[in-house]
């Protein structure tokens, strides 16, 4: 009985033993809780939202603290803003009523505005970290000294640059927008933008259009066009669509490159573009969110800061239109490459080649010299006995010279007289004036 205890015992320690001194453990028990409320104005599946909350979670996770995240999505690409805030406030306001978040990371426009009317009477003035925000303007943030973040700074003229980069031969851009407060807002920034390149390329809007209809509009495009796709997700009957609608209804009606501006919106049949990234705007703002639980105060965090933007290609388009790699401008990201041996490991592929054939050359290379080797070998050893045999003959005493030089010569085998390249008729006076000589 007591042996069994004593068992019992020593296995209880050892349990206690390694979940006390485990990894996980004891990285959970060193690391300061924090709560963050993550306020999405749109949905889950929406993938500019998924790529910003992969971002926040991986960023998280690997910091020094043990962060509870809590997400909300407001849908608001589906739902009018105006109709859907009340709604949403007053569904916060009952889940999360007595708990304070540490903070509040909110991502684009509409999030923004909600916290902007809401944040003091729903969430207790948790400081607000933003990102993904269209149109930054400081008197956003009138009244609001704990809110701070990365803003989207769109470099439309470096799309439309592009554009003409890549496609000389374009005239015109057709700009498709659709419903949603982002497109709106980027309608007019690219109304100041077309000015700059009335001498060079017309502008043709095709906003806020049912399907048949955008089909039939790019449908009807010259060979000279490129398509600058802002966003296509909801049109003027409010009816919402997925990301990759847009670009697949311009694709079975048109044939021309489509740009757009964001890394996340690169689909099947999207060429790509100069781009903003979800994941970059999400880890920008937990960067500033780790600042602010390392002790900075929201005061003293930097101003509001614009992300920047970056060149990527769907590898597809480039190779359909007809593209180079070597085309595009430094510091480029190509997507969606070929996954075949090969190209993945090209570079490799072309080392061993090369060290494989220079094995070949060399291995050529020693068995031609091993074989003029023993080629040389041979004729040294033919010269030697030939020279053995006239010697022998010669020490034979008074025999006929005539006599000698014929029994030489057909004792000899004939390979060694063509080794020795001596013609019989300048061998035979030789070895007579040789026996002679003897006798």
């Amino acid at each position: 009985m007591m042996l069994w205890l004593s068992r019992v015992i020593v296995a209880t320690f050892l349990v206690l033993g390694i979940i006390a001194f485990s990894p996980a453990s004891s990285q959970a028990n060193g690391r300061a809780g924090k709560r963050v409320l993550v306020l999405h104005s749109y949905h889950q599946g929406y993938a500019w939202t998924d790529n910003v909350t992969h971002a926040l979670q991986q960023q998280f996770d690997q910091s020094d603290f043990n962060v509870e995240l809590f997400i909300e999505y407001m849908d608001t690409k589906r739902l009018q803003p105006k109709s859907a805030f009340p709604r949403l406030a007053s569904l916060y306001e009952f889940k999360y009523s007595g708990l304070h978040f540490d903070a509040i990371i909110c991502c684009d426009n509409n999030a923004l505005d909600f916290l902007a009317k809401y944040q003091h009477s729903v969430f207790q003035d948790s400081p607000v970290i933003f990102c993904g925000i269209n149109n930054f303007e400081p008197s956003m943030l009138v009244g609001h000294d704990d809110f701070t973040g990365v803003f989207e700074q769109l470099d439309l003229r470096a799309s439309l640059d592009l554009i003409v980069e890549l496609h000389p031969s374009t005239r015109q851009v057709a700009v498709v927008s659709d419903a949603t407060t982002t497109s709106h807002l980027i309608m007019k920034q690219l109304a100041e933008v077309e000015a700059e390149y009335r001498d060079r390329l017309f502008f043709v809007h095709l906003s806020e259009l049912l399907p048949n209809e955008l089909g039939h509009a790019v449908g009807q495009l010259p060979k000279d066009s490129a398509i600058l796709l802002l966003t296509y997700l909801r049109d003027r009957d409010g009816a919402s669509y997925p990301a990759t609608r847009g670009p697949e209804i311009i694709r079975n009606h048109s044939n021309a490159p489509i740009y757009t501006l964001w890394g996340d919106f690169i689909v099947d049949g999207v060429m790509g573009g100069v781009v903003l990234s979800g994941q970059q705007q999400g880890s920008l703002a937990v960067n500033w969110v780790l600042q602010l639980f390392s002790g900075t105060a929201i005061d003293k965090l930097p101003p509001p800061q614009a992300s920047p933007n970056s060149f990527l290609f769907n590898y597809k388009e480039l190779q359909r239109l007809g593209v180079a790699l070597g085309q595009l401008p430094d510091g480029s990201v190509v997507v969606n490459e070929p996954q075949t041996f090969y190209y993945r490991y090209r570079t490799g592929v072309w080392v061993m080649t090369t060290l494989f054939s220079w094995l070949i050359l060399s291995v050529l290379f020693l068995t031609r010299a091993n074989f003029l080797r023993r080629q040389a070998e041979r004729a040294i050893q033919a010269e030697k006995e030939f020279t053995e045999t006239v010697l022998d003959a010669i020490a034979v005493p008074k025999i006929n010279a005539i006599s000698l030089a014929k029994q030489i010569m057909t004792s000899l085998p004939k390979r060694w007289l063509t080794t020795l390249m001596l013609p019989i008729s300048n061998l035979l006076p030789a070895v007579a004036l040789n026996a002679t000589k003897a006798l």
